[in-house]
C-alpha cells in the first residue's frame, strides 16, 4: 500500500511489515507481527487513525493434537503507523469473533460506521466485524475465493472480488446485503481444475 512518501510491503510467509521511504527507495522499518504468523498478502490503512489492518493466518505446527481447528487460525492483525508498533490488544482473532471462517487475504475499513469487512478466501465467505467490540455484525456468502475487498468512494458499497468465479459480490454497506453479483471474467477453464483449484 502507497501512503505519502511511505510504500508498505507485507511478507507473505513470515508476516512482518516493510516501510520503504519512496524519495530515496529506503527501507525504513519492519515490524513483526509473530512468529507463526504467515500468509500475509495484503494490508489497508484507515487514514482517519493511522491504523493498518493486515489479513493473516497463525500456524501451530508444533500442535500434538492436529486438527482443523487447532493448527490453523484466522487473524487481522493491527499495526499502529505513528510508532509501527504491533497493537496485540486490538487483534482480531476471526476463530471467535465470526463463524469459522479460513484465510483472510483482504480488509476494508469503513470508518463511518466502525465495521471492517474480511474477505475470507478459504470459506468463500466475509465477515463484517464491529471494531467497538471485535464482534462479527454480519457473515455474507459470497463465490469462490474471494481475494480482496473495496469500499465504493461514498461508503454506500462494498466490492468483494471471487478470484475462481471471476465475479464481483456487490454488497449494500448499511444494510448487510447483497445487492448484485457481476460477472467480470470468463476463466476458461475446466471443471475439473476448478474444482481443484477450489479445494
Amino acid at each position: 500500500a502507497l501512503w505519502g512518501d511511505f510504500l508498505y510491503i507485507t511478507h507473505l510467509w513470515s508476516g512482518d511489515l516493510t516501510l520503504i521511504y519512496t524519495p530515496q527507495m529506503q527501507v525504513v522499518r519492519s515490524v513483526s507481527t509473530g512468529a507463526d504468523t504467515t500468509l500475509s498478502q495484503s494490508i489497508t490503512i484507515n487514514p482517519q487513525t493511522g491504523f493498518a489492518y493486515l489479513p493473516q493466518s497463525r500456524s501451530y505446527t508444533s500442535n500434538m493434537t492436529a486438527t482443523f481447528d487447532s493448527m490453523v487460525f484466522p487473524i487481522v492483525n493491527v499495526i499502529d503507523l505513528s510508532d509501527f508498533g504491533l497493537l496485540r490488544q486490538s487483534r482480531i482473532t476471526l476463530d471467535t469473533a465470526d463463524r469459522p471462517v479460513n484465510m483472510p487475504f483482504g480488509v476494508a475499513v469503513d470508518d463511518t460506521r466502525d465495521r471492517l469487512f474480511v474477505a475470507n478466501a478459504g470459506s468463500n465467505d466475509v465477515s463484517v466485524i464491529d471494531l467497538n467490540s471485535d464482534l462479527r455484525l454480519a457473515h455474507i456468502s459470497v463465490d469462490a475465493n474471494p481475494r480482496s475487498v473495496r469500499l465504493s468512494r461514498d461508503g454506500s458499497l462494498v466490492y468483494v472480488h471471487n478470484a475462481l468465479d471471476g465475479t464481483v459480490t456487490i454488497l449494500e454497506a448499511r444494510d448487510l446485503t447483497i445487492e448484485d453479483v457481476v460477472l467480470v471474467s470468463d476463466l476458461q477453464v475446466s471443471i475439473d481444475v476448478l474444482i481443484g483449484a477450489q479445494l
